[in-house]
């Protein structure tokens, strides 16, 4: 019994694969004219989007690059609000500022983050890694800039209640509604954290003891 206990218990510690959440695809197209909208990923649960003021975008008609294994039906998420442009800007600046919040029914790390900078036709992509506290579970890697020009600020947080997670993107204050600081969410790719890990190891750990001590 005890032979087959070890590889059970290696497969549930061995770290869970990353999964492309591809905001492109026509599966998030239902966004459009919702303030909210949650889809389930596979591997991942639910992930829900949400827009502070106006509502969600899928922008579907700006001819976007093929990036990072994404389909590209569209250019990804972004908010429209009072007739502004359909990406994530900042055209009033102060508490007008738009927000896409993206929550995760779970416990993530942020591998990367893809991003399009639609009216120039360029993307950004940059890479996460986890952070060192509970409650900080990733933190950017590398600078939210393209050209030398700062567009995307960027906040996270996690629910050790319901052990949730979150992502904020936001273009920084002041920055106005410049085509160079106009972007859409394009991509995640995130892992998800498996609470079992821990105890799996620890298993691990106490079998090998086990075994250690009958060969003396």
């Amino acid at each position: 019994m005890k032979v087959l206990l070890a590889p059970a218990l290696l497969a549930v510690a061995l770290p869970a694969q990353a999964v492309l959440i591809d905001f492109t695809s026509t599966e998030w197209a239902g966004v459009n004219g919702e303030e909210t909208y949650t889809n389930d990923v596979a591997g991942i649960g639910d992930v829900t989007l949400r827009a502070n003021v106006g509502t969600l975008t899928f922008n579907g008609n700006e001819g976007p690059g093929a990036i990072g294994g994404l389909v590209g039906d569209g250019d990804g998420i972004g908010i429209k609000k009072h007739g502004d442009r359909d990406e994530i800007n900042n055209p009033q600046g102060g508490d007008k500022i738009e927000k896409l919040t993206v929550t995760f029914d779970a416990s993530v790390v942020i591998d990367e983050i893809l991003v399009l900078d639609l009216f120039n036709n360029e993307y950004l992509g940059y890479r996460l890694k986890p952070g060192p506290y509970a409650d900080s579970p990733f933190i950017p890697a590398g600078p939210g800039s393209a050209g030398g020009a700062g567009f995307l600020s960027i906040l996270t947080g996690f629910d050790s209640t319901d052990r949730t997670s979150w992502i904020q993107f936001t273009v920084p204050q002041g920055a106005g509604d410049d085509s160079d600081q106009d972007f859409a969410l394009a991509g995640l790719r995130v892992t998800a954290v498996p609470e079992p890990r821990t105890l799996a190891l620890l298993g691990l750990g106490l079998l090998g003891l086990a075994r250690i001590r009958k060969r003396v």
